[in-house]
């Protein structure tokens, strides 16, 4: 039993150093003019996470946005806690809300980096550490996470969700989803750098109570990608993208990691 219970533990913690998605989760993602919900900063893999610990200074941009308005939420951030955040919206539409946070550090074993680097589609940096003769060193690596969630009040819609936050990684959708039918195209583009990033690899995750299913999509040549929705249960969809470290007495790489939430309560 000891035994058991040791191998789980040891387990966990596994999971929890080595989780890849970041994203944000409201309560409630359709709410009633006035209503409040609580907002969750979630980490973890396949669709399924904890809450994260971070700070006000973890947060180099932590937005709300209604049309034109757009306000900062670093002020209701507490600091080292895991609690959700509370939220509040004055008016109908559609709250685009983003969060970009400040490069963390890990290093990981050339294994698990060779093995992080093919699930995540990242071959250019599986190629260039294959042509450098690296591919037996670990890895060291900067890591930033760019999360947007999507949150609807009322009935009156909006495009707010297509306006972009000047992110470095962002998911942009084209159409706001929650306007969207069974079966049309839930079409989005991918910048980075304020470029559109082609051939990358996009997650596609659905959640509908505890099903979670997951779709690989990739970006055409001009950042854009599309899938068919379905107006149930919640929507993440996430990418990575990495590069050669710009100050390489820090670290090798760094990568940004980008999600965008929207769900549909019942």
């Amino acid at each position: 039993m000891m035994r058991f219970c040791l191998t789980l533990f040891v387990y966990l913690i596994a999971t929890t150093l080595y989780a890849h998605e970041f994203w944000l989760r409201p309560a409630k993602f359709r709410l009633k003019q006035g209503e409040r919900t609580t907002l969750s900063l979630l980490v973890g893999e396949n669709f399924t996470g904890e809450a994260w610990k971070f700070g006000q200074s973890t947060a180099i941009a932590f937005l709300q946005c209604h049309r034109s308005a757009t306000e900062t939420l670093v002020p209701v951030i507490k600091d080292g806690v895991a609690a959700p955040i509370e939220l509040s919206f004055k008016y109908d539409g559609t709250y685009l809300i983003g969060l970009h946070t400040s490069p963390k550090f890990i290093e990981l074993d050339a294994e698990k980096f060779a093995a992080y680097l093919k699930e995540e589609g990242l071959t250019d940096i599986l190629a260039l550490r294959s042509q450098k003769g690296d591919v037996k060193k670990p890895a060291r690596e900067l890591y930033r996470r760019c999360a947007k969630t999507l949150i609807q009040v009322g009935h009156l819609s909006d495009e707010t969700a297509s306006k972009e936050l000047g992110f470095p990684l962002e998911i942009i959708p084209e159409h706001n989803p929650y306007l969207l039918q069974a079966g049309d195209a839930m079409r989005f583009r991918v910048v980075f750098n304020a470029k559109p990033l082609s051939r990358a690899q996009i997650k596609v995750w659905h959640r509908r109570g505890s099903k979670v299913t997951t779709t690989t999509l990739h970006t055409d040549e001009l950042g854009c990608a599309s899938f068919a929705i379905v107006p149930d249960g919640e929507w993440m969809i996430s990418l990575v993208k990495m590069i050669e470290a710009t100050d390489t007495a820090k670290a090798d790489y760094e990568s940004f990691w980008a999600s965008l939430t929207f769900g549909y309560d019942r």
